[in-house]
């Protein structure tokens, strides 16, 4: 490395001291073609993908909808200001990430006709990983998936969009369930027709405001009490005093991942714990519900 650098000094003092051929400046570096950046890898929305979650363009493998997937992208944006000129992405539970996930909420929405929630989907936040993000990446992607049931969020395989999937007849829409209980205790929601003995039905989906998931979880009476509101209003009962003679609630909510990943739906059930409806209890009202 020495010897090398020794000659091409010998060779400038050298072109310095004669006369220089025609078109020779004795710049050694200025007619070298300026290094470009890196070219940075961006995931494209619209596609599908036989599994969920690849981040790196190695395993990044798009497919046509129509094809055996297991996940959709309905969302790919930019992070800007602040947050791209950080060394790393975001962290899991900042305002970022919330806001992304809020967007991603919404374009769900327009694709499906209805909140994600309220069927057996779940969506997937993806963020560049650190040494993409170190490079120049600075996207995100949303994912949407079918999922098995309301207690197994294991992605199903689909030859088709999820596209209006939330519209019309819905087969994915969650609607009457029948809780198996074990020692008091909620096992899993079995759906069942509503004109077939049930006794818990999906009535919307609530929005925490808590500022951690620990606070979410010491305030279960705030919670039951918001999904109450949702059941009055689905059932077209009174909120007041006596709805809890009436009906109950169950509620699903994201855990700490989902919550760090910037989930904050909640998914509210109205429970009948003493006897069982062979109808949808929507705008049944006090004959359906009476206090009793």
């Amino acid at each position: 490395m020495g010897r090398a650098t020794a000659l091409a000094l010998a060779v400038a003092v050298t072109l310095g001291a004669c006369n220089r051929p025609t078109g020779l400046d004795a710049d050694l570096t200025d007619d070298w073609a300026p290094v470009g950046r890196p070219t940075v890898w961006t995931p494209a929305s619209g596609t599908c993908h036989v599994r969920a979650g690849e981040t790196s363009v190695a395993t990044y493998q798009p497919i046509g909808c129509d094809q055996e997937h297991r996940a959709e992208t309905v969302r790919v944006a930019a992070f800007t200001g602040a947050v791209a000129e950080a060394p790393a992405p975001p962290a899991a539970g900042s305002a970022a990430v919330l806001a992304a996930h809020d967007a991603c909420d919404r374009d769900a929405a327009r694709l499906l006709g209805a909140d994600w929630r309220t069927g057996r989907l779940v969506l997937t936040l993806i963020l560049p990983k650190a040494a993409a993000w170190g490079v120049g990446a600075r996207w995100y992607r949303c994912d949407l998936s079918e999922t098995r049931s309301l207690d197994d969020d294991t992605a199903v395989a689909r030859t088709s969009s999820l596209r209006g999937a939330l519209t019309g007849a819905a087969p994915l829409a969650h609607r009457c369930f029948q809780p198996k209980m074990i020692n008091n205790d909620i096992n899993f929601m079995d759906p069942v027709g509503c004109d077939q003995p049930h006794r818990a039905e999906f009535v919307g989906v609530y929005r925490a405001t808590e500022a951690t998931f620990e606070a979410f979880r010491r305030n279960d009476t705030g919670t039951h009490r918001a999904c109450m509101s949702l059941v009055a209003r689905f059932a077209g009962i009174p909120d007041d005093d006596v709805i809890g003679v009436r009906v109950g609630s169950i509620y699903y909510h994201p855990d700490a991942t989902a919550w760090a990943g910037g989930d904050r739906g909640v998914q509210c059930f109205l429970w009948m714990n003493d006897r069982d409806l062979t109808r949808s209890a929507k705008g049944g009202g006090p004959s359906l519900l009476p206090v009793s």
